[in-house]
């Protein structure tokens, strides 16, 4: 009875710190995407694109070091993988964008609802693949 009140604890643990370096992640993501339209003028498919990659990157590392306190020495092995499943991440995040545009929707209240789906294929995807112990 301990060690499975012991493993929920962890498994709670680990994807409140998902959540908070995915909001860590999404602040990037969010800023990179307005700069680049509001600021520098970019099309909205390129700039999401763009701001989709830093966030994706600040996430890899604080997931890797914080969230799953991954030891493996794998360094580039590990961020290809990472990158496959953040990449994945961008064409389903992509596709819905360019859904929610097409359909009249604002492209930062998009994004809102596009980060909770994304959300769930990239903690999972990095959980029982990228950093699998």
């Amino acid at each position: 009875m301990i060690n499975f009140i012991k493993n929920q604890f962890i498994k709670y643990k680990r994807i409140i710190k998902f959540g908070i370096i995915g909001l860590s992640g999404t602040v990037i993501d969010f800023s990179v995407l307005t700069l680049l339209v509001e600021l520098a003028g970019f099309n909205i498919l390129i700039a999401n694109a763009i701001s989709f990659i830093f966030g994706a990157t600040n996430n890899f590392v604080w997931n890797k070091f914080w969230t799953f306190r991954n030891k493996d020495r794998k360094f580039r092995k590990q961020f290809f993988k990472y990158l496959t499943v953040a990449f994945i991440g961008l064409i389903i995040n992509t596709a819905l964008m360019h859904l929610f545009i097409t359909l009249g929707l604002h492209y930062l209240i998009a994004k809102v609802v596009i980060a909770a789906i994304v959300v769930i294929w990239n903690y999972n995807g990095n959980k029982f693949w990228t950093f699998r112990q």
